[in-house]
């Protein structure tokens, strides 16, 4: 791929990486895996790190950017960490697994955008002013995943 198309802009203008790499590690995997598998895709040139907290190893990946830095592999500012929060709005069984087939999406929605839209996007956007004067954040976004049931 032509490092020129190898890009996607942000609706406020910085480029991210088009390719990323995923921190998905199964149970059986040692965490510290994750670690020195991160740091080694730094050493190969991703910039673009992805995770969730579903995964549990956000930890690991923190650890290898920050290693990487520490050691001037990376810069900071050329780094992106993408993440997806839990999915703890949704009731789960006695096994952890959501339950679907009762939940009331309006009324969840309703409850999002009641206090995270309200209270969290507020916090989060004047930090995200405060960090975008001090150049510490280059750009912000929020996932909405959309769940379907019969």
């Amino acid at each position: 791929m032509n490092s020129k198309h190898s890009y996607v802009t942000l609706n406020d203008g910085p480029l991210i990486p088009a390719l990323g790499f995923g921190t998905y590690t199964p149970e059986e995997v040692p965490k510290s895996k994750v670690l020195e598998a991160t740091m080694l895709a730094i050493d190969a040139g991703f910039c673009h790190i992805d995770t969730a907290y579903i995964y549990q190893v956000e930890e690991e990946v923190g650890q290898a950017i920050r290693n990487k830095i520490e050691e001037g592999t990376v810069k900071r500012q050329n780094i992106f960490c993408t993440s997806q929060q839990g999915d703890d709005l949704f009731p789960t069984d006695e096994h952890g697994k959501p339950i679907l087939d009762t939940v009331d999406f309006c009324a969840t929605w309703e409850v999002f955008e009641d206090v995270m839209l309200e209270q969290w996007m507020n916090a989060l956007m004047e930090n995200y002013r405060e960090k975008r004067r001090d150049a510490e954040l280059k750009a912000i976004g929020i996932d909405i995943f959309v769940f379907l049931c019969s």
